[in-house]
């Protein structure tokens, strides 16, 4: 069996070729020629366009949250409420009878 010493692969995130020392895990070479072409102001909007895209996404995930979490809430007090309900209905029936000793 024949063992790479050296993996190369590319960044998800900004599409560079990196080569990998696979023993250490270090990044021995980063090769970034698709991105020389290009000027750097043209890459720092597309970093914060993604970056207000995905804090865009936060801010709706969180509101989401809350109005789900209030929605258990209303749940819980109503099934309580409810519950306080029928116990005070039932108030005369669970008791012991008089004569009944403790």
């Amino acid at each position: 069996m024949v063992y790479k010493k050296e993996v190369e692969t590319r960044c998800p995130d900004c599409q560079a070729r990196l080569l990998v020392d696979v023993a250490s895990g270090k990044i021995l070479r980063v090769d970034r020629k698709q991105d020389a072409d290009r000027p750097k102001g043209e890459r720092f909007d597309d970093v914060a366009h993604r970056v207000g895209e995905r804090t865009g996404k936060a801010d709706a995930a969180f509101g989401n949250a809350l109005r789900e979490e209030a929605e258990k809430k209303k749940r819980i007090e109503d099934a309580f409420d409810a519950a306080k309900k029928r116990a005070a209905e039932r108030a005369g029936e669970s008791e012991p009878p008089p004569d009944f000793n403790w």
